[in-house]
């Protein structure tokens, strides 16, 4: 799944949001750059760490968190 429409249609709400959330199994392209409003990445990992962790976005990790499921 590409999110980063899905990104870009949630920055165009009125009001704009304070945040937006994406949640994800993290292996799909993630957007070449940060957004004025915080993006941040919610990864599901319903196996723990016994698969192949997908990458972190480019930029910074602290805008990822793991949900163990």
């Amino acid at each position: 799944t590409l999110f980063r429409s899905g990104i870009l249609a949630a920055l165009d709400l009125r009001p704009a949001p304070d945040s937006v959330l994406v949640l994800t199994d993290g292996f799909t392209p993630y957007p070449a750059h940060r957004f004025k409003t915080p993006v941040i990445f919610g990864i599901f990992d319903p196996t723990g760490s016994a698969r192949r962790k997908p990458p972190n976005p480019p930029w910074e990790e602290d805008t990822v968190v793991v949900i163990d499921c």
